[in-house]
């Protein structure tokens, strides 16, 4: 599965950060699998060879807390497959538009001129905020 294919908000989906802070609303089926099933997710890529062949990578399965939110594994996997884009741009090139959707409190300037601001994207991304910092208020200190 893909772990940075865009949805909508409206949709089964979770908001990560890419590229040092980009927010983009994704897919969690791979987060939702694991947690229904105990399935362990092994991120992988293919790589193009200069013979014209392909090469799979199979990265080391993720650990995460039973406890883990959807939001918080779909980050895991983005994190280790993001520094092999930034290894190898030419082989992460989709003809969709990744970041649709602006967080009104950004400052940054560094989304694309097509992304607009939805209320629908900021209140799923107060509602992750809130659920995880409630999260760490639980968690006992060891």
């Amino acid at each position: 599965m893909t772990c940075d294919l865009n949805l909508d908000p409206r949709e089964t989906s979770v908001i990560i950060d890419t590229f040092s802070g980009l927010k983009i609303c994704v897919t969690q089926m791979q987060s939702a699998l694991a947690l229904r099933t105990g399935a362990k997710i092994v991120p992988c890529e293919c790589r193009p060879e200069a013979d014209g062949t392909y090469r799979m990578v199979y990265h080391q399965p993720l650990e995460f807390s039973p406890e883990a939110s959807a939001a918080e594994i779909t980050q895991l996997c983005w994190n280790v497959l993001e520094p092999s884009i930034h290894e190898q741009p030419e082989c992460w090139l989709w003809a969709y538009k990744h970041w649709r959707f602006l967080p009104s409190d950004d400052q940054s300037g560094r989304y694309p001129f097509y992304a607009n601001i939805a209320k629908r994207f900021d209140r799923m991304q107060a509602k992750q905020q809130k659920a995880a910092s409630s999260t760490v208020r639980q968690t006992p200190n060891t």
